[in-house]
């Protein structure tokens, strides 16, 4: 599995799910913090290119930020 974080309006939590795990196989969405909108997809090797364009073409409607998971800090406090 290759996983990736992302940032989030947390009301678009479950849409985001629902819409990435509509693509049956090939990725799971986990929430590691609802307060700070937080989510791990979870994405399986061989379609890597498919969820990567499916994430791309939901950054803009969605306002969906990549996290470096080398540089998040999951104590630090919300909005900060």
């Amino acid at each position: 599995m290759i996983n990736k974080l992302f940032k989030l309006n947390r009301h678009n939590i479950a849409v985001v799910q629902f819409i990435i795990e509509g693509y049956e196989g090939m990725a799971t969405v986990s929430t590691i913090d609802p307060h700070t909108a937080i989510i791990k997809i979870s994405i399986i090797p061989d379609f890597i290119s498919e969820i990567n364009g499916l994430i791309e073409a939901l950054k803009n409607k969605y306002k969906i930020e990549e996290i470096n998971p080398a540089t998040w800090n999951p104590l630090a406090p919300a909005g900060g």
